[in-house]
């Protein structure tokens, strides 16, 4: 590792120091996007909430009635999570379109 290496430490700090602005990630990783929308977090923690309450309901509740329920319940639960994270991440989606190409009148 040389010295210019953003995620060296330095030999008196026990903390990495942070790359300098405009150097790529190690790995290639991306800090991230913007945070989603307060909107968008409650609808995520929403979805989140009734995924874990249909598995439990499910199968403390419901098998005593119809095991054929309880494993649809479970598989309408298996879709939730990723539909939850497609609307959390919605809003740093639509941030990283390019702008439109400039147009001569």
């Amino acid at each position: 590792m040389s010295q210019d290496d953003p995620g060296q430490r330095d030999s008196h700090s026990p903390e990495p120091r942070a790359p300098e602005p405009g150097t790529p990630y190690p790995g290639g990783l991306d800090p991230g996007g913007p945070q989603p929308p307060r909107r968008d977090k409650r609808l995520y923690y929403a979805l989140m909430g009734t995924c874990v309450v249909l598995i439990i309901i499910a199968w403390q509740v419901v098998r005593h009635f119809s095991i054929l329920a309880a494993i649809i319940m479970s598989a309408v639960a298996l879709i939730i999570p990723p539909v939850a994270v497609i609307i959390a991440n919605r809003s740093a989606a639509v941030d990283r379109h390019d702008p439109p190409p400039f147009q001569h009148h």
